[in-house]
């Protein structure tokens, strides 16, 4: 018989399983079954007359709503899902029972039946179908109750038909009839912590309708004399971990005893791998190839990396050392206790002292089988070192920290940091030279505040410093916080900076577009003197002093910051320091009263001294 009908068209069709029961019938009679809707040569009931809604005599025909098509009746099958297995004993848990789907062309009660040979076991009687459209269906619960082992047919019969499941239930004993082990790595290695020491072993094992059953029992390793146990617990698969720690030789016996949920236990073995932990492979190296001890916060110091890599793939105990030396001397050495990655700092002296020269820099390291591996690498040492260090005086707060100055407020000697908040506007801050915040604006219409002067006058003059406004200087009064005017340097061009001349009145820094820089003399009123063309010092101009009658143009680039040295009387640059600060430069100060140079800079916003760097 053909089954017309497929698990998914029948998905609406099916309610919860109807309870069944065990009793045993006898088998039925060969030749009888049958199928309404084929031909089968059993005689079927006379299909009803059609019937026809005529609209009455004298009323017009309805043309609007169209006859609905009647469903075709569905045939009478038992539904099973692919390769059906029950596997004893019952009450385990495990594939007790199944659900089938019988779908027939009417609503008649449906009694299922399971055979097996000559047995007939009752699994439901006269259960009753749902009506669907096209007949009645209805979802049935066959239990491994009263089944044995073999394949089992199930039977459906109603009104004088009945038909056969399509492919028969198996019943499994739930007795291992089939055993694999397995494990989760090729090779082992007894004196390597963690994974590679642990065998995870997966027992699976099936009965004789090859479906898995769940098993328990014990696992066990050994090599000589050395053997270790592991339980496992019922499971599918049963699993069990064991350390091959302290196992000798090349390989172990792995071996499991379990039992199926019926039956008794069954052995299984293979054997594993051991292998010896060394050392495959040794890295060094530094930071950077030469390490200039002269205290400057540039190559002070230097980080000597040092690495290696095992046979076993992961970090293993060893013996080792990093080692410095120097024609053979051995000056610094630190001792390493795992392969993993050590980091550590030299400050490149011997004993306190500057030697300069070419160190050797050497790492060794053993494993708990052998196998020891040497690296080497060179690193110089230098007296060199920058003219001046940066002391990093104060972390300023939140904004975009730009100009610096230093001048007297009542008094007191006090830092100025301008301080960009956007929309052409700035934020002055208040320091003392230890860094403590005093005080601070409210957001003045002084543009980008690049730079910074204090007059005579005691005033705050604040350089817009825009890349692409025209210079401006806001006049700022400290006390109070007040703009008190702005003048109008727009002629110098754009990149305005401003410094506090010894000579009298201001410097300021600026360029027309696309013409060299200048510094241009200005009195208090904003009157121009002459301007100097002055050379590119690189980068972005961030800062402008005088500094012993220099002028000194602090400036950041991609790799630092730099302070090009200027001579006023020819515009020439005299020299360059360069200056071991990280991140972009913002604003340069001079305190009158001691002749201190003051820089800031970004990441974090900060400012900080220039202190002369002597060497020892």
């Amino acid at each position: 018989m053909t089954l017309g009908l497929g698990l998914a068209a029948l998905a609406l069709a099916f309610g919860a399983p109807i309870a069944a029961g065990a009793d045993e019938l006898p088998a039925p009679a060969a030749g009888s079954s049958s199928d309404p809707g084929t031909n089968s040569g059993t005689a079927s009931a006379d299909p009803a007359p059609a019937v026809t809604d005529a609209p009455p005599t004298g009323s017009p025909a309805a043309t609007d709503s169209p006859t609905p098509t009647p469903k075709p009746p569905l045939p009478f099958a038992i539904v099973l899902p692919a390769a059906p297995v029950l596997t004893l004993p019952n009450g385990d848990g495990l594939r007790d029972s199944l659900t089938v789907h019988l779908t027939a062309p009417s609503t008649s009660p449906v009694t299922l039946t399971a055979v097996r040979g000559t047995r007939t076991v009752l699994i439901a009687r006269s259960a009753p179908l749902a009506g669907v459209p096209g007949g009645g269906s209805a979802a049935i619960r066959v239990p491994i109750t009263s089944l044995t082992v073999g394949s089992w047919t199930l039977h459906a019969s109603t009104a004088g038909h009945s038909v056969a499941a399509p492919h028969p239930v198996r019943v499994g004993s739930g007795i291992v009839r089939t055993l694999t082990l397995s494990t989760d790595r090729t090779t082992y290695y007894p004196k390597t912590p963690g994974a590679p020491s642990r065998v995870g072993a997966t027992v699976r094992a099936a009965d004789e309708t090859g479906a898995s059953i769940a098993v328990h029992g014990s696992a066990t390793i050994a090599a000589g004399t050395v053997i270790h146990r592991s339980p496992i617990s019922r499971a599918d698969p049963g699993t069990a971990r064991l350390t091959v720690s302290g196992l000798r030789g090349t390989s172990a016996a792995l071996s499991a005893r379990v039992a199926g949920p019926a039956g008794s236990a069954r052995s299984v073995r293979r054997s594993v791998t051991l292998a010896p932990t060394v050392i495959t492979r040794a890295t060094v190296s530094s930071t950077w190839p030469t390490v200039q001890p002269v205290i400057d916060d540039q190559l002070d110091t230097v980080t000597l990396s040092a690495g290696a890599s095992a046979s076993s793939g992961v970090t293993v105990p060893v013996h080792g050392e990093i080692r410095v030396s120097r024609n053979g001397t051995v000056v610094r050495s630190w001792s390493l206790t795992t392969s993993a990655t050590h980091r550590v700092l030299w400050d490149g002296r011997v004993g306190g002292r500057i030697v300069v020269g070419t160190y050797t820099v050497t790492v060794r390291e053993r494993g708990p089988d052998g196998g020891t591996v040497t690296r080497t690498t060179n690193v110089a040492v230098s007296a060199d070192h920058l003219p001046y260090r940066i002391r990093i005086v104060a972390v300023l707060g939140s904004g975009n920290e730009q100009g610096l100055a230093i001048g007297r407020v009542d008094g007191a000697t006090r830092l100025f940091a301008g301080v960009d908040v956007g929309g052409g506007d700035a934020r002055i801050d208040e320091y003392d030279l230890t860094g403590r915040h005093l005080a601070s604006s409210a957001p003045l219409p002084v543009g980008h505040a690049a730079e910074i002067a204090v007059g005579d006058d005691g005033l705050l003059y604040v350089a817009n410093g825009s890349a692409t406004a025209p210079t401006r200087i806001g006049v700022v009064d400290p006390n109070g916080w007040t703009l008190k005017r702005t003048i109008d340097a727009g002629a110098l061009g754009v990149n305005g900076m401003i410094a506090s001349n010894p000579a009298g009145g201001f410097l300021v820094f600026a360029n027309l577009p696309g013409q060299p820089f200048t510094v241009t003399p200005m009195t208090g009123d904003g009157s121009l003197g002459t301007s100097v063309p002055v050379p590119d010092p690189g980068g972005l101009p961030q800062g402008l002093e005088v500094v012993h009658g220099q002028w000194w143009v602090y400036s950041s680039l991609t790799q630092g910051n730099r302070i090009t040295k200027i001579d006023p009387a020819t515009g020439n640059r005299i020299d360059t320091i360069e200056l071991a600060i990280p991140g972009e430069g913002e604003g340069e100060a001079i305190d009158p009263a001691t002749g201190l140079v003051y820089v800031g800079c970004h990441s974090p916003d900060r400012f900080g001294v220039l202190e002369p760097v002597t060497p020892g």
